[in-house]
């Protein structure tokens, strides 16, 4: 029973072509840019720092730094602008798409609202009439009361 339980774990051979293909996009697309980025930054600081020892300013080094710096702080700026960006253009669509949609929302919601009231209003109507006749025949009483109370007293 225990065998049962035990799952097969090995894994069917792997297709040498698309496996091959795999791993040259996986070169291409993945690795290489990423040595290239890094080989340019580190070109940059290189430079940044032969800029700061060659005899220039200590200023004109803290400002290739600084821009060296800010450089990844703007690409993610970069970002957020694409991305609010795209949040004006969807808003935009929206706004143009949504009011008939939200009209039928509206007409719907005020008939439902309509039909709740008639509903409560015709629930109701039962209870108020009982209680309308109660206080009528209340009030008959006080006023036959009234004035059987003013001719014993005249």
């Amino acid at each position: 029973m225990l065998q049962l339980l035990v799952m097969n774990t090995t894994q069917p051979p792997r297709n040498p072509h698309t496996h091959r293909r795999h791993r040259r996009e996986t070169f291409w697309q993945i690795t290489l840019p990423l040595i290239l980025g890094a080989l340019v930054m580190l070109g940059l600081a290189v430079w940044a720092v032969l800029t700061a020892t060659g005899g220039s300013s200590v200023e004109h080094a803290a400002g290739a730094a600084l821009i060296f710096l800010l450089i990844p702080a703007m690409f993610m700026a970069l970002f957020v602008l694409a991305i609010l960006g795209g949040l004006a253009y969807l808003v935009i669509l929206v706004n143009g798409k949504l009011p008939p949609y939200l009209r039928q929302a509206q007409d719907f919601f005020a008939r439902a609202r309509d039909f709740v009231g008639m509903t409560a209003d015709k629930l109701v109507e039962p209870v108020l009439r009982a209680q309308s006749g109660i206080a009528a025949l209340k009030a008959i009483q006080r006023e036959t009361s009234f004035k059987n109370f003013k001719t014993k007293d005249s």
